[in-house]
């Protein structure tokens, strides 16, 4: 073995959030942050994407996503929750427009309750890019339970930024294993209906320390005998696995050495 290698307790875990390409804050040098017992940094990048040297990427006022053309359904949306991007300053509006799903409801990815601190930032999340195919019970059920789990997170005196991951898995079981659904060589027009949803939540308090938090919610017909009372931890999920399944990569690993010092993002405050 190389006497220069680094043991993988000795890296940096590097997670990849577009911070600044939504808030415009700038980055402070500050002491070191921790991140399940090693030393983290959070970086202004967006996720890789396997296979995606050219990705999609959207910017709105409340959210960025990378969208696929493909499936016609966002990879990833990514957002900001904290106690300012929570306050409620404009008025909820139930639709903007009739449903476009045939035996489904419009599921936002970037939730709808995350964004009334201004009118622009709530309209955003009905653009039907920010939205799938849902059944009911996942829309008003499984996904609510999760989204309220960060929420919770956000407005915690101790917490900083909560930075939330959300998108669409396409999988099949088999033999015990799910595997990544291949296209189909004649795709039906319209959104692709995905099978389970992502959700990936990097929590940063204010003490420099980051905790994670991932979920992976099914869309089932109907309340099965596994979801009687669905509970969030029902719905955790390995980082990792999320991972393999969506080709996305959220977290890296670098030589603490080649990095230099640590960088901690500011409250982000968003201006309507």
């Amino acid at each position: 073995m190389n006497s220069e290698s680094t043991s993988e307790d000795e890296q940096l875990k590097c997670i990849l959030i577009p911070f600044l390409k939504m808030s415009g804050e700038q980055l402070v040098c500050t002491p070191d942050q921790e991140f399940d017992g090693s030393l983290c940094e959070l970086i202004d990048r967006y996720p890789s994407e396997k296979n995606a040297h050219y990705p999609d990427i959207r910017i709105r006022k409340s959210y960025i996503m990378s969208y696929n053309n493909e499936t016609k359904n966002a990879k990833w949306v990514y957002e900001i929750l904290n106690n300012d991007t929570l306050k409620i300053n404009c008025k909820e509006n139930g639709s903007f427009g009739k449903n476009e799903f045939e035996g489904y409801e419009q599921g936002h990815l970037a939730a709808a309750a995350n964004h009334r601190w201004c009118q622009e930032a709530y309209h955003d999340t009905f653009l039907m890019s920010n939205m799938t195919p849902q059944l009911e019970k996942v829309n008003n059920s499984f996904m609510k339970i999760v989204e309220n789990f960060c929420r919770k997170k956000a407005i915690d005196e101790n917490v900083r930024n909560v930075h939330v991951y959300t998108g669409p898995l396409y999988l099949k079981f088999v033999r015990g294993k799910y595997f990544v659904l291949e296209p189909e060589k004649e795709e039906k027009p319209g959104k692709k209906i995905p099978t389970h949803y992502f959700k990936v939540a990097f929590v940063e308090d204010k003490n420099g320390k980051v905790n994670l938090h991932s979920f992976v919610v099914p869309q089932i017909e109907k309340e099965e005998k596994d979801f009687p009372e669905p509970k969030v931890e029902q719905f955790v999920c390995d980082i990792v696995k999320i991972q393999k399944l969506s080709g996305l990569k959220f977290m890296e690993s670098r030589n603490e050495n080649t990095m230099g010092k640590i960088n901690l993002t500011k409250l982000a405050v968003l201006s309507g």
